[in-house]
This record gives C-alpha cells, sequence and structure tokens, in this order.
C-alpha cells in the first residue's frame, strides 16, 4: 500500500478546474469556496495530483481514488467539529476506520430532469387567510430576518442577492416566517434549492404544505430563468417533496461531521 503525504499547495487556482470537474456533492459549496474564499489545499502532487483535500470553514472536500493508498497523514490534516464530503466512494470506509468520534448523515441527491413546469402548476393551491408568498427583494430583505440570518450573512456577505440569487418569502401577517431561495449566488446554469419554514424553536406553521407551495413557485422562477435546480436533501421530509415535485433519485450518499 502506498503511503501519500499531504502537501500545501500554493498556487491553488491552477487546480481549480480538476476540483470542479471532480466535484459530485456539494458542488454549489466547492464553487463558492473557490471563488470567494482562500481555501486550504493540499495534494499528494503538485504537478499531476491523484489525491486532494480542499477545506474551507466548516467542510473539508477530499477527492481521488484511495482504494490502495494510506492517506493517514491527510486525515490527520482533518480539523475537529468539520463537514466532510468524500468526493469518491472509496473514502467513506477508511473515514468511519480512521475518526472515532464521526457521525454519518444520509442524503439524497435528485435529478431534475424529469420535472414537468404543467405538474408543478397542476399543485398550486391558495393559501389560507393572512398568509402570502412573495419574491425576495431590495424593498423586503432588510426586515427579513430570518433569510439575513439563515443565508445572506453567511453565504452573500460578498455578493448582491437580489443580482445573484433569487427566492421567495413565505409571510404571515406581512411577518417572514419561511422561504426557499438559492443557497449560494448562482455563477451558472445551476441553482441550489434551499427551503425552510418557521424556527426550530417554534414550529407552527410546519406540516401545512407551505413547503410544497414555496417550492413550486421557486421551480417555476427556475424554469423562467433557464436554471436546472439541485434538490439534495438531506432527511425524509426533503426526500419525500422532492419525489412529489417530480424529481427522481439520482443518488444516495452520506456526509459525515467530525466532533
Amino acid at each position: 500500500m502506498k503511503k501519500l503525504s499531504p502537501i500545501a499547495i500554493q498556487n491553488k487556482s491552477d487546480f481549480f478546474n480538476q476540483i470542479i470537474e471532480n466535484t459530485k456533492y456539494f458542488t454549489q459549496f466547492v464553487i463558492f469556496a473557490l471563488n470567494h474564499h482562500d481555501i486550504i489545499l493540499y495534494a499528494d502532487n503538485t504537478q499531476t495530483p491523484t489525491v486532494m483535500m480542499i477545506y474551507d470553514n466548516p467542510a473539508c472536500i477530499l477527492y481521488g481514488d484511495i482504494t490502495d493508498a494510506d492517506v493517514s497523514e491527510f486525515i490527520a490534516k482533518i480539523p475537529e467539529h468539520t463537514y466532510i464530503v468524500g468526493q469518491h466512494p472509496s473514502w467513506n470506509p477508511i473515514l468511519k476506520s480512521h475518526l472515532p468520534n464521526i457521525n454519518i448523515y444520509p442524503r439524497n441527491l435528485f435529478d431534475a430532469s424529469t420535472l414537468s413546469k404543467d405538474h408543478l402548476v397542476q399543485m398550486m393551491t391558495k393559501l389560507p387567510e393572512g398568509y402570502e408568498i412573495r419574491q425576495i427583494n431590495t424593498v423586503t430583505i432588510p426586515n427579513d430576518q430570518m433569510i439575513q440570518e439563515d443565508l445572506l450573512n453567511r453565504f452573500f456577505d460578498k455578493s448582491d442577492f437580489v443580482h445573484s440569487g433569487f427566492g421567495f418569502g413565505l409571510y404571515y401577517n406581512n411577518d417572514m416566517i419561511g422561504f426557499i431561495a438559492t443557497n449560494y449566488p448562482v455563477v451558472s446554469d445551476e441553482a441550489e434549492v434551499y427551503v425552510r419554514v418557521d424556527y426550530n424553536s417554534q414550529p407552527i406553521h410546519r406540516h401545512k404544505g407551505f413547503g410544497l407551495q414555496l417550492s413550486i413557485y421557486f421551480l417555476l422562477e427556475c424554469f423562467k430563468r433557464g436554471y436546472v435546480p439541485i434538490w439534495d436533501s438531506a432527511n425524509d421530509i426533503s426526500a419525500q417533496l422532492a419525489l412529489k415535485l417530480g424529481f427522481v433519485l439520482k443518488e444516495a450518499w452520506e456526509m459525515f461531521y467530525f466532533e
């Protein structure tokens, strides 16, 4: 078994194309990190790397087929309190055996090619009295604390959301109680979906079909703008919603969290 040692790469931009080409999961996070942050990059070779690791708090992304390789020195570079994504399946058993305090989070990545505009329109329903879905714009953003805290302050600190993303808010008596939006600035023809209803501490508006209606608005806007929506579910509720909307399961995969 060949032992591979991580080398810190200084000219990181030289490898960006290779990184993007080999990214199947968390694609928008990776593109966001490469474009907006000074990532940490390790590779087994400075010229033609076969194994790479990028770190951008709070995630570590691992690349390459390590079937017959000793990558213990790479794994030793992973900080605690980090989400870990292996872009090749050979990483998963190694991570499970080498990291004692690791949590496993099953995820489901969906295919959007089966979405139908007619199907989405047929599922639209009138909201109960007092509720309204509005497009998020420069007028609403300053007053919408939920989206400020949960999305804009994290991923749109260097980008204007109105020009680099889009979304819709769910309002009850003019207060935002949910939203659906692009999770990261849009830089290609893909838009990753992020939907939430209510705060976890007071989920009184959940399980009433609002997530479905928000999703319909967002997906119809994707059709209008020519974007391919990325739906990567982290729980069964999200996965069932994707299927109801017309997505089909593309691949089940695992994300990890190293405590």
